[in-house]
């Protein structure tokens, strides 16, 4: 039953974050609250496990958001198959409140299988397994999305973007005099790791459908379609302590493509996940991404250089 609060922005002082419901077994543990939809690996990552600073730009830019919902997760065949799947308010519905419109749910759901055993957290080997492990996965979303007047208030707020930065419901996005009210939203993922004396290589690549629109103006698509995908590579050269990355990921789509290179050195003092220094620079070529928790600023070309203290109580 964990239970967290959290800042959102102007429109809320503190929004509860967590689940609350029961665990059968490991197979199956039900439930309801706010959690993030679970879209992407990336995505459902928790923070501490993290190879870098944060998430990737690709991530930023396909991923959903945080919303209330109701959830089944667990394991099965000797907790090497794991799921987590359900249905939630919107694929951004947790800061919305009495704003949000209309009745349309996100379905959403993510699958992996760790065969060779334990993978463990994130896509770090800080731990240094003795015998390779691999990750294989998917997910996917289905929702029907409308704009939101004051969206983009809470940096957590899943603005979803063109591929060349543009928000989808800003005025004149798919040509003069339109405006996008509402659209069809799908996303899905396949990713694969592999960890082993502590070497991490892991892969995500997505594929978003966008569809539906209604609105105003007579828009100049009908549908577009944008893919992209993210890599890092980390080796914890000194174990559980100093550990070098190198992380890149890019977007493409009708609308432009983006790349992120980049790479840096995470320091585990005391050789715990619990506290972290990181330093890290990332280079951004026409990111589309934006976050203002993170460096991506939508269409920006140029570098950011940052450092981070990570401690975990």
């Amino acid at each position: 039953m964990p239970i967290g609060t959290t800042n959102v922005g102007i429109r809320s002082g503190v929004v509860p974050i967590g689940l609350l419901g029961w665990k059968f077994d490991e197979a199956a543990t039900v439930g309801g609250g706010m959690t993030p939809v679970p879209g992407t690996r990336e995505w459902i990552e928790a923070t501490p496990w993290t190879v870098g600073i944060d998430r990737s730009m690709a991530n930023t830019f396909f991923r959903p958001g945080y919303s209330p919902g109701v959830l089944a997760q667990g394991s099965v065949f000797d907790e090497s198959l794991h799921y987590r799947a359900g249905v939630w308010n919107a694929i951004d519905g947790g800061s919305s409140g009495v704003l949000r419109r209309g009745t349309s749910m996100a379905w959403a759901g993510n699958t992996w299988w760790e065969p060779l055993g334990n993978f463990g957290f994130g896509y770090s080997d800080m731990e240094h397994h003795d015998d390779a492990v691999i990750r294989l996965g998917t997910s996917g979303v289905y929702a029907l999305s409308y704009s939101l007047p004051i969206q983009g208030s809470n940096p957590e707020d899943t603005i979803v973007r063109l591929s060349d930065g543009t928000p989808l419901t800003l005025a004149n996005a798919l040509g003069p005099g339109t405006q996008v009210d509402r659209f069809r939203y799908r996303l899905a993922t396949v990713d694969a790791g592999w960890k082993w004396r502590g070497i991490g290589l892991n892969f995500e690549y997505y594929f978003r459908g966008l569809d539906d629109f209604t609105g105003d103006g007579r828009f100049n698509t009908s549908s577009m379609f944008d893919h992209g995908g993210l890599g890092y590579l980390s080796w914890c050269f000194v174990p559980r302590t100093y550990e070098a990355y190198a992380r890149s990921s890019a977007i493409t789509g009708p609308y432009g493509t983006g790349q992120e290179y980049g790479g840096g050195l995470n320091w585990y003092l005391k050789k715990s996940r619990q506290a972290r220094l990181t330093l890290e620079a990332l280079y951004m070529n026409r990111n589309p991404a934006q976050n203002f928790l993170y460096p991506y600023r939508a269409g920006y070309t140029g570098t950011a250089i940052q450092t981070q203290l990570f401690v975990m109580f």
